[in-house]
């Protein structure tokens, strides 16, 4: 059953464009939106029904195809919210000169309208992005990036899309995390610049508004700061959102602005019905629906159904072989020691000759278990592809990190950083928490020394969320982390003692 929502009769904010034109247009419309697809393009677990695999681009276009169907093709607008990339093997296909690409590829064959960057199109530089935004066959609505090519938006981007449906005129905008610069490899940001989000997209409504009668926003900000923004800017009449995976099962509204957002993965359909009257939302309707299998019982086209025996028959051939062998199940665990921390520091420790190695908690994307493991599954625990770095700290920046790890250990909460090489033990005083001995290699630390560590890219480059100081005398390794996780997998290597390296003493 869908849930009926009435909008509120007035619009409040902080932000002013100037007056709608009022129209007398009305009709009804359906939008299809997905957002973080990361290139799932077969179903995938979802835990919310008893582990169940559901979704894929074939349920995908199944239920496009069957919405087309019931309402009219000429009632119905498909979109995505961003991260396209960044997950599966599939983002490792290079399609019209771009990583990427199939993912776009796919977008087209189903009929997508329109979709917007999400910060993991960015994980592979901002070059493969413009190849990506260049050779996609779906239009990429992109108005808070820009580039010094175009400075309202990104190059072969567009900055507002208009479709015409069912008599009504329907204007799109996209925007991008504010947190970007912090999420991208270095240099990234060099070429392309953040516009003020807020007052970029009143501009474009101020313009966009008497063009139109209805105006979405393809938002990959995160459900909270799409909160944020309906509350300080008028005239969005739904914002389609990305970025923190939520699945919406009841619409929001803020001020006047519809807020859904459907999940990821390719798991899930969000489905809204808005009747549109007098330039406004006069009524929507909405549902999260998860693409179980037989959902649609026409299936997908028979070109989508090719092009996905294609991805497979690739796919499968260099990654569906066995690489070697776990001792241990390695599982990931964001807010305290874990087996997968454990080995894959050890990894980095070892690759690196360092004395110590730390890795993020958010890099750690699958479980790897015991026994004979596949390259596919070793992707898809090391999706990102970041560079093996090793670099100088002090003593003093070792016991700041491992503060910061023991604070975690106490909240529950937090970014906790799995270390190798680096001891702690840690309480309770009466100001809070304080270390009680820390050791590197076994040995007391000592603050003003120099130790080698070794990381990723990704940490080095985000060094001002985790290190007190700036590193120093950086080496960047030719390889990733992916291949570096490939080759101790294939040596057998397993994890090193001391298994507890944060201890909580009474």
């Amino acid at each position: 059953m869908r849930s009926v929502w009435v909008p509120l009769c007035l619009l409040v904010g902080c932000l002013h464009p100037a007056p709608a034109v009022v129209t007398e247009r009305a009709g009804e419309i359906t939008i299809l939106h997905t957002n973080d697809l990361h290139s799932h393009y077969e179903p995938s677990e979802a835990k919310w029904l008893q582990g169940a695999s559901i979704g894929g681009f074939a349920a995908i276009d199944a239920h496009v195809r069957a919405v087309r169907a019931r309402d009219g093709k000429d009632h119905v607008v498909v979109v995505d919210a961003g991260d396209l990339l960044t997950g599966t093997p599939l983002t490792t296909l290079r399609v019209d000169g771009a990583f990427g690409g199939a993912m776009t590829e796919m977008l087209g064959l189903v009929g997508y309208d329109a979709w917007t960057l999400g910060n993991h199109e960015f994980d592979r530089g901002l070059d493969n992005v413009l190849s990506l935004v260049r050779s996609s066959p779906v239009p990429v609505v992109e108005t808070t990036l820009a580039g010094p090519d175009d400075p309202s938006t990104v190059k072969g981007a567009v900055p507002e899309l208009i479709l015409e449906r069912a008599g009504l005129r329907v204007g799109i905008l996209g925007a991008v995390t504010d947190d970007l610069p912090r999420l991208t490899p270095v240099g990234t940001m060099d070429r392309v610049h953040l516009l003020p989000t807020e007052e970029t997209l009143v501009r474009r409504i101020r313009d966009l508004d008497p063009k139109t009668d209805v105006i979405l926003l393809l938002s990959h900000m995160g459900v909270d700061a799409d909160r944020a923004l309906a509350s300080h800017v008028q005239g969005i009449d739904l914002i389609v959102g990305g970025h923190s995976h939520t699945r919406m099962t009841r619409p929001e509204q803020v001020k006047g602005t519809w807020i859904v957002q459907a999940g990821s993965n390719g798991r899930t359909m969000g489905e809204v019905h808005i009747t549109v009257r007098d330039d406004a939302i006069a009524r929507l309707e909405d549902q999260v629906v998860d693409l179980v299998p037989g959902l649609d019982p026409g299936g997908p086209s028979s070109k989508v159904t090719a092009l996905l025996a294609d991805w497979k028959k690739t796919i499968d051939a260099e990654f569906g072989q066995p690489v070697g062998s776990v001792v241990v199940a390695l599982e990931p665990a964001g807010s305290r020691e874990c087996t997968f921390g454990q080995w894959v520091t050890d990894v980095l420790r070892k690759t690196t000759g360092a004395d110590v190695a730390a890795y993020n908690a958010g890099g750690m994307r699958a479980p790897l278990p015991a026994g004979t493991v596949t390259r596919a599954q070793v992707f898809q625990a090391f999706p990102f592809g970041n560079a093996v770095v090793s670099f100088d700290v002090k003593g003093a920046d070792l016991v700041s990190l491992a503060l910061s790890n023991a604070k975690v250990l106490a909240s529950g909460d937090g970014d906790y950083h799995p270390l190798s090489g680096l001891t702690f033990t840690w309480r309770m005083g009466a100001g809070g928490v304080e270390l009680v001995e820390t050791r590197v290699g076994g040995a007391v630390l000592l603050p003003d020394r120099d130790y080698r560590m070794g990381t990723t890219s990704y940490l080095a480059d985000q060094w001002s969320s985790w290190l007190p100081n700036a590193p120093r005398n950086a080496q960047v390794l030719p390889l990733t982390d992916y291949d570096m996780a490939l080759d101790a997998i294939l040596r057998g290597q397993g994890i090193e003692p001391p298994l507890e390296r944060a201890v909580r003493a009474e």
